[in-house]
């Protein structure tokens, strides 16, 4: 998300003033997105925290849909492959670097012939690209879909949206059970650990809120793994 909001929202057909409070900045700030682009990053976060602040995470999530908008399938597919390479390989402490303890127990799970799925907010097919590094298959990818008109992706967002207990409906739409084993770090996932027939586990990042709650429902507490 931060990597298409810097290269200036390349492919986006909606009309950006549209999605912002501020019209009059919004409408300055596109035409300055490649001369700027750090003014355009820190607009558009800027609005997305103010959602996130005044009408909680879920939303923030649903209106940051439209940033993904406006692409032929191949061509994003693509230019996430790109970024994903980028990322595999950085050494900066930002960059996007799996758990090594959980690849391994995804591979553990996969030999013993445990089909495993990621089910996740972020765009569906940007998550695709790169599952198969993790020995996941791109139909066991469960994400965020856009509808698409002419070939090209729309802001309109596909119901379940993968956010909370739409992770649980999605999965079970694909699946048509509820999953053996769920694992997540975020309060986002609290209803898909809670869905769980044998346990949730809990990656516990430092929010003690809910490793409670998620101690309340039985879930396992993992503490938080070093990136790879």
């Amino acid at each position: 998300m931060n990597r298409l909001i810097l290269d200036g929202l390349l492919e986006l057909k909606s009309e950006f003033t549209d999605f912002f409070r501020d019209k009059r900045k919004a409408k300055r700030v596109w035409r300055l997105r490649e001369r700027n682009p750090i003014l355009f990053k820190n607009f558009v976060w800027a609005e997305y925290f103010h959602i996130m602040k005044e009408e909680g995470v879920e939303k923030a999530y649903r209106w940051s849909s439209f940033l993904f908008s406006g692409w032929k399938d191949k061509k994003f597919r693509s230019y996430s492959k790109k970024i994903w390479r980028e990322e595999l390989k950085s050494k900066e402490p930002t960059a996007v670097s799996p758990y090594k303890e959980m690849l391994g127990l995804v591979h553990f799970l996969v030999e013993k012939d445990w089909a495993v799925y990621i089910v996740t907010a972020s765009p569906e097919s940007i998550i695709q690209e790169v599952s198969s590094k993790f020995s996941i298959p791109k139909e066991n990818v469960i994400g965020m879909k856009l509808a698409i008109k002419d070939e090209i992706s729309t802001p309109q967002l596909i119901e379940p949206y993968t956010y909370g207990e739409g992770k649980v409906k999605a999965l079970y739409e694909r699946i048509g059970d509820y999953p053996d084993l769920a694992f997540g770090d975020s309060e986002n996932d609290f209803p898909l650990l809670k869905s769980a027939k044998r346990f949730g586990v809990l990656i516990d990042k430092g929010n003690a809120g809910l490793a409670d709650k998620c101690r309340s429902i039985g879930c396992l507490i993992q503490p938080v793994f070093r990136p790879l």
